[in-house]
């Protein structure tokens, strides 16, 4: 028989809350507070976010025509730059031909003034010979003369477009 008191005793508790909870929602709840109403976003204003945005189009907008212009400045110089190469290219071609016949002349003017050498230290006087170091001799100082000429203009060509060039680049 314990046993049905010690069931007699948990029925009792058992009917003991559920008696508990039915009170409890027998009872009115409480009203729930009231939510509050949201904030509206205190963000930047629209229209100024529109100015900032057209003012900022409009530099980039600027600042790519300045590039545009740095730009075709850049290839202007570049095109120039390389015309002046060009002309320097050439110079320096003349001057190599130029040389190379002042070589054969001072050549030819070292062989003659050789046998002329010879000739004297015979000591048999050839008018041939003195002649012909005479003009080879006139040839190398006509050569040298043409070679330096051609240097000068080379040199002056160069300063005339360096000038040029930095009279466009002032202006």
């Amino acid at each position: 028989m314990p046993d049905i008191t010690e069931l007699q005793q948990r029925l009792a508790a058992a009917l003991d809350r559920i008696e508990a909870d039915v009170e409890q929602l027998a009872r009115p709840a409480p009203a729930p507070e009231p939510v509050p109403e949201p904030e509206p976003p205190t963000g930047p204003d629209p229209a100024r976010l529109e100015a900032d945005l057209a003012a900022e189009r409009e530099l980039v907008q600027q600042l790519e025509e300045r590039l545009k212009s740095t730009r075709e400045r850049q290839e202007a110089r570049v095109a120039a730059v390389e015309a002046e190469l060009e002309t320097a290219h050439g110079l320096l071609a003349e001057m190599e031909e130029d040389r190379g016949r002042l070589k054969v002349v001072a050549d030819g003017l070292r062989e003659s003034c050789e046998a002329l050498r010879q000739v004297n230290a015979a000591h048999v006087g050839d008018v041939e010979l003195v002649n012909t170091a005479m003009a080879s001799e006139i040839e190398a100082l006509a050569a040298l003369r043409r070679s330096d000429r051609a240097e000068l203009d080379a040199v002056l060509a160069l300063f005339a477009d360096a000038a040029e060039n930095e009279e466009e680049s002032d202006a």
